[in-house]
């Protein structure tokens, strides 16, 4: 069973200001895996592939999808989900006769604006909330803060011990090299 991190968040209901704040949850990431990272990931579950031959089929997988999508077509990814584009564009009223050119518009693809990727999970991420535990923890700001402060209790002398980690490990990249694992998403 997987564990989701959250942090608490005040938030105001702007369409009614006189109704209180609520408090409401916010997930926390703790690592950010990149293809590459999900290809060990995947090796690592005994998959027969090797994690460079993983990385270069999602990558390819990417492309292709890109590919299919942007010429119209939907992709069903079986468990995984759909992908689809969808479109925002100006509204025309091709009904009326304009009063100063005395035309009556017509809608183009001119008046597209956006082209948006759009994806719907599966069947097997149906119900996540039942497969999921929930722990809450600080907000990455207050662990940048809590961290800058023991790196200058030390530089001052006064060492806290241990790890700046919280959880006492080294880095917060699944692949073990740098920080950046620490964003919020949401």
């Amino acid at each position: 069973m997987g564990q989701i991190l959250y942090v608490k968040v005040l938030k105001r209901n702007l369409q009614n200001l006189e109704q209180p704040d609520k408090t409401y949850a916010q997930s926390q990431a703790r690592n950010e895996y990149d293809i590459n990272a999900l290809a060990k990931h995947m090796t690592d579950h005994g998959s027969t592939f090797s994690r460079g031959t993983l990385a270069a089929v999602i990558t390819d997988m990417v492309d292709c999808v890109k590919e299919l999508i942007t010429d119209g077509n939907i992709v069903r990814l079986g468990d995984l989900g759909t992908f689809n584009v969808t479109l925002s564009s100006h509204g025309v009223c091709e009904s009326v006769v304009d009063e100063i050119t005395g035309v009556k518009p017509v809608f183009s693809a001119a008046d597209i604006t956006d082209v948006r990727l759009r994806f719907t999970p599966g069947k097997y991420f149906e119900k996540m909330i039942d497969n999921c535990t929930f722990q809450e923890t600080e907000t990455h700001e207050a662990r940048q803060a809590r961290l800058k402060e023991k790196q200058t209790m030390r530089a001052e002398g006064s060492d806290g011990g241990g790890s700046t980690k919280p959880d006492g490990g080294g880095s917060t990249k699944p692949d073990g090299g740098g920080s950046g694992g620490d964003q919020a998403v949401d």
